[in-house]
């Protein structure tokens, strides 16, 4: 088979083979003291492979012998293999090239020959490939592929890689480990093949960070990828959180200058002005970390004597975006001189988070949301709550006819068929409630339920629709669970009904049809005594009907039985009825 053009570890435990002793009373040699080590050139052209025999000595009694390594499941007769490692009381490791390739299928064994008493000679056999630490495979064995950047394998025998967590990566392949974040940098996701250092105005003291810390207030962080911040001196302030410069305190004009970043390409500057002295001049805000270098303006505001707060909308280029800005107070007299403020961060803004707080910032995803402003992470919805949309501030609450049991949904779900649920923010299946007998709950509306009208009936729990009730039963009122059947003597025409109404009368038979014994006998027809008309047939070979003044004429054709038909057609007070009999021809 054809070898992967990568960097392949297989450590082999000598326990999924065959081990054979001399049959002797010395000890053999432990199982777990021998393990092949399949080290997997890159050179895919190569016809061997470069492996390792390491060897663990007891501590008791002492080795003292000579190893043979074979291709092959089995240690043959003779020969000393592809390889020899000779030990002497010490752990050793031997270097060996296999002739062949090494796949799946690919078995060795391991012979020892003990050059004292304190072992027999040992055979191993059959031994299989295992994958070794910062290695896999489907199955477990070789052949293996190396855990790529970002990831680990931490055990032998391993089937798949994992993501290192963050706080720690690892920039090369086929490692069984990850490495924590330096301090001064961090690591903010899983999977990470290096650390990003601490940008300026943070730091991070510790190792395995997932975000930096903000500069307090009155410290400074003038360099990237720094562990601690650094105090300003006496006389000097920040102007707030996460800065990179001091200034004189006596030139600040407030403590806290506030950034709210809204969008990729605007945001909104607060600035609290101190009272006295009296300030005036103009404030201008740029999109850069510094002033110099001729920066973007972003906006400005001109502030008046006595104002003491001002809000200044800011305009960014998209394509230019900075994660930070900076201000300039340029003074219309001698109240103050002017002033700068460099690498104010800006606050992530509603409906959007950071580690910090602040940008770069995510958008909250469906199912979450970001209240206010400077949120470190996403809050999920809560049972009964949603929200189908990003970069929301709150959840919607799940509406009447429906319910949302898990976290962070970005959905509801309906009541299922024939439930109701009447009150919002539902939280469990168990608040929709099926439909009692005697009503139904529609597939349009599932806050409620519906009785059953007149004339329909429902029996079951939880259905979408009423029964109407059959012919000759009716419901006389709502919400019924069954349905009632007509009495003797009364009856429905149509399913659906909500009374019972008297049933026809049934009329009289010709009185000539109470013979059984004729040769020719006149029936009267035409109509009977209940005044209907009446239709007399045959379809006999022993006899014929024939239509005469009198009625009908039935007439005997050979000897036999004559079966006729008589139909009476019914009006409001009388049924319909079909007769036969059968008369007997002389």
């Amino acid at each position: 088979m054809n070898r992967p053009n990568y960097f392949i570890v297989v450590l082999v435990s000598v326990l999924a083979g065959v081990v054979i002793a001399s049959p002797a009373s010395a000890t053999s040699y432990p199982l777990d003291r021998v393990t092949l080590l399949w080290l997997s050139d890159d050179d895919p052209s190569t016809i061997g492979h470069q492996a390792a025999l390491n060897i663990s000595v007891p501590d008791s009694p002492s080795v003292d012998g000579t190893f043979y390594i074979y291709e092959g499941t089995t240690v043959p007769q003779s020969g000393n293999g592809i390889a020899q490692l000779a030990v002497n009381g010490a752990g050793e490791q031997k270097l060996f090239t296999t002739t062949t390739n090494v796949g799946a299928a690919s078995r060795f064994s391991v012979k020892f020959v003990s050059n004292n008493a304190s072992f027999s000679n040992t055979n191993f056999e059959n031994i299989r490939l295992t994958c070794s630490a910062g290695t896999y495979s489907d199955s477990g064995f070789g052949p293996c592929l190396k855990a790529p950047a970002g990831h680990y394998v931490a055990y032998q025998g391993s089937t798949e890689y994992l993501a290192c967590p963050p706080g720690r990566y690892q920039p090369d392949e086929g490692q069984m480990l990850c490495l924590n974040a330096p301090a001064g940098e961090y690591v903010p996701n899983s999977g990470a093949t290096s650390a990003t250092s601490c940008s300026l105005g943070t730091f991070s003291s510790n190792t395995g960070s997932l975000f930096c810390e903000v500069a307090p207030l009155g410290f400074v962080v003038s360099l990237l990828g720094s562990t601690a911040p650094v105090p300003c001196p006496s006389g000097y302030t920040t102007s707030g959180l996460r800065s990179s410069v001091c200034h004189l305190e006596q030139d600040a004009l407030e403590s806290t200058p506030r950034g709210v970043l809204l969008s990729t390409t605007n945001a909104t500057l607060t600035m609290t002005l101190a009272p006295s002295p009296a300030v005036a001049g103009t404030i201008s805000v740029y999109q850069s970390p510094h002033i110099a270098g001729f920066p973007s303006l972003a906006g400005s505001a001109v502030v008046s004597t006595g104002v003491t707060r001002v809000e200044i909308p800011l305009s960014f280029n998209s394509t230019d975006a900075t994660d930070f800005i900076s201000i300039k107070f340029e003074s219309s007299n001698s109240n103050h001189n002017t002033t700068y403020w460099e690498n104010i961060g800006l606050y992530c803004g509603a409906g959007s988070f950071s580690g910090t707080g602040f940008a770069p910032c995510d958008i909250a995803p469906a199912g979450t949301f970001a209240a206010g402003e400077g949120n470190t992470q996403a809050t999920n919805c809560a049972p009964g709550t949603y929200q189908p949309q990003a970069g929301q501030t709150g959840c919607i609450d799940a509406p009447a006819g429906t319910y949302v049991s898990n976290t962070a949904a970005s959905s509801a779900t309906q009541c299922p068929d024939g439930h109701f649920n009447a009150s919002t923010r539902a939280a469990s299946r168990d608040a929709c409630i099926a439909a009692p007998a005697g009503s139904y709950v529609t597939t349009t509306d599932r806050t409620r339920t519906q009785l059953c009208a007149k004339g329909s009936f429902q029996p079951g729990l939880g259905q979408t629709s009423c029964i109407k009730a059959d012919r000759g039963f009716f419901v006389s009122t709502d919400g019924a669970n069954k349905q009632n059947k007509c009495r003797r003597g009364t009856t429905t025409d149509v399913v659906g009904s909500t009374s019972c109404k008297l049933s026809p009368k049934t009329p009289k038979l010709p009185s000539s049809l109470s013979r059984t014994r004729f040769n020719t006998v006149y029936l009267d027809g035409g109509k009977n005594p209940n005044g209907l008309r009446v239709t007399i047939s045959t379809r006999a070979k022993t006899c014929k009907v024939q239509k005469d003044p009198s009625g009908y004429k039935l007439i005997g054709v050979k000897t036999g039985k004559c079966r006729i038909t008589v139909n009476i057609k019914g009006n409001k007070n009388y049924a319909s009825i079909a007769v036969t009999r059968n008369l007997q021809v002389l």
